[in-house]
């Protein structure tokens, strides 16, 4: 399956709705995550303060809104049988915790797509880092979303990066405000027909 159509399911309907109102779904062993959505979703983005996450054999320090996302439906993904992660934006951020809680439990890495993802870790370690070998970040070039939280805040992002740069002109019907973010779906597929 392409990047395209792993990018355009994560963005497509027929989700389970659990925890603090996280989307998810799992298609031939894929587990996806949805992106923003909603009101209750935007306020867990903006909480950046750090928060202790206590459930892998190595404590680390991640974003405080996505760890309470991430813990609010950590018990019912652990049910579920997936080898494969595919996440977009918030979606992307909830697949790190997912991606390092699959490793813990079962010992070896899931292969993990996280697209326009912002970063999640406070200063990972470097026994933390090696766990997201598979874990490979893909986003447009200047996507403002990747670049949050701040940088100087401590924030990190961990894992392979791939940056898509084809220079795609904005198709009609999209606004120029999203086009800009570099973070709309429409100019992350546009992008991925070049791949």
């Amino acid at each position: 399956m392409s990047l395209l159509e792993k990018f355009n399911i994560c963005n497509g309907g027929d989700w389970i709705t659990a925890g603090k109102d996280v989307q998810y779904k799992v298609i031939d062993r894929v587990l996806y995550f949805q992106c923003t959505h909603g009101i209750s979703d935007w306020k867990q983005n903006f909480k950046a303060g750090q928060d202790v996450y206590c459930c892998s054999d190595i404590p680390f320090k991640a974003h405080e809104g996505f760890t309470e996302l991430w813990l609010s439906v950590r018990e019912k993904i652990e049910k579920l049988d997936f080898g494969y992660i595919v996440g977009y934006s918030e979606g992307a951020a909830l697949a790190v915790f997912a991606h390092e809680n699959y490793l813990h439990r079962k010992g070896c890495e899931p292969m993990t797509w996280a697209f326009g993802c912002p970063r999640v870790l406070y200063e990972p370690s470097k026994e933390l880092k090696k766990r997201f070998s598979n874990f490979v970040r893909i986003s447009n070039f200047g996507d403002i979303v990747t670049m949050v939280p701040l940088f100087i805040m401590g924030y990190r992002h961990i894992g392979v990066n791939r940056i898509l740069n084809h220079g795609v002109s904005k198709p009609k019907g999209v606004s120029w405000i999203l086009w800009l973010t570099h973070h709309c779906p429409e100019y992350y597929q546009e992008e991925l027909k070049r791949e």
